[in-house]
């Protein structure tokens, strides 16, 4: 958000196509990343590591009983 308020306030033509840049590379490895994820879950429901629609429990931290979301 900071460097999309910074290029949509900036007068500098060059630094905000930068700041642009830098924003949509961001965002594509994050939906690189964010499918990966995705396809990484649907491989193990695939092979039966985690039941289909339900996402696997998180491991607790230390003092907490359980960290799993509740469904």
């Amino acid at each position: 958000m900071a460097k999309h308020i910074e290029a949509v306030e900036t007068e500098e033509k060059t630094k905000r196509r930068e700041l642009i840049g830098e924003i949509i590379k961001y965002n594509e490895e994050d939906l690189k990343a964010t499918w990966k994820v995705l396809d990484t879950s649907r491989h193990a429901s695939r092979l039966g590591f985690v039941p289909p629609g339900r996402v696997p429990a998180c491991p607790a931290r230390p003092g907490q009983r359980n960290a799993s979301p509740r469904l």
